[in-house]
């Protein structure tokens, strides 16, 4: 009864813990279009996101993407090339609790 009980508290606890993790990226995907509104199919483009908090620029990345037949990219936010931009250092030090975010 003793060693169930242990397991059960430290599987609770290891949950906590992992719960509280920073997200190393968020998943996005876009259409590619021209200034007619046709999608862009199978161009290599340069993409630049950046994260704006009620701060100001909070993190700014860019990304080379290739876009498949209909137009479609995906990447992941976080895992891209860092322009220098922004008042974080890194994506993982953006304070996501300090204010409310959005993406440009």
């Amino acid at each position: 009864m003793k060693k169930r009980l242990l397991f059960i508290l430290n599987l609770m606890l290891c949950s906590l813990v992992f719960a509280q993790s920073v997200p190393q990226g968020i998943n996005y995907q876009g259409v590619a279009r021209d200034t007619a509104g046709a999608e862009l199919a199978n161009e290599n483009l340069d993409v630049k996101l950046s994260i704006i908090s009620d701060n100001g620029l909070s993190w700014q990345e860019s990304h080379s993407v290739l876009t498949n037949e209909f137009g479609l990219f995906s990447l992941v936010i976080g895992q891209g090339s860092s322009t220098g931009v922004g008042y974080s250092v890194a994506f993982d030090t953006i304070n996501w609790f300090a204010s409310s975010h959005s993406i440009k």
